[in-house]
């Protein structure tokens, strides 16, 4: 605008009319530049409004981002805590798992052991059997040897009571 105005001013004329023509261009002039700064003050202040919106928005980002920093760090606690409840779990399975084995080692030797007993006993059991078998015969086997030593010695009696009677026949015989 400035550089129209300039044109449009007359060149070398007279002074009068200069002097009369030159006053409106200049207060045209310093009306323009005027409206010139005005705007670029407009301008500056539109161009300081909008980075303010801007900063404003960087902070408002900021504190976003500050929070969720907050909640990572948190959620980052929470992680170690359950990553070192996982390690402790892991031992406990392994301390557990040793034990089982331990007890499960136990266990059979206590089924076998149990099996030999088992086998014992029942081995007892069948000696016990035998020798009570053993000794039913016997004890029949005594009582039949006393019941024909009962006999035998009856006998035996009688037998020597006929020797007497048969001696003393024999001395009445020899005696007469």
């Amino acid at each position: 605008q400035i550089v129209q105005e300039k044109a449009s001013t007359p060149g070398p004329k007279s002074s009068a009319s200069s002097s009369t023509t030159a006053s409106p261009s200049l207060s045209n002039v310093l009306l323009s530049e005027k409206m010139e700064e005005k705007v670029q003050n407009l301008q500056l202040q539109q161009e300081i409004n909008n980075y303010k919106d801007e900063l404003k928005d960087l902070q408002e980002k900021l504190e976003t981002l500050k929070i969720k920093r907050a909640q990572d760090k948190e959620k980052m606690k929470d992680y170690e805590k359950i990553v070192l409840q996982n390690e402790q779990l892991i031992e406990f399975k392994t301390r557990i798992m040793e034990s089982q084995s331990a007890l499960q080692k136990e266990l059979q030797k206590a089924k076998h052991d149990a099996r030999e007993a088992v086998e014992a006993k029942d081995r007892h059991a069948d000696e016990m059997a035998d020798l009570s078998e053993t000794v039913e015969m016997a004890t029949l086997d005594k009582e039949m040897a006393e019941e024909k030593a009962e006999a035998l010695q009856l006998e035996l009696e009688a037998a020597r009571e006929k020797i007497e009677e048969l001696t003393l026949d024999l001395e009445i015989i020899k005696a007469e």
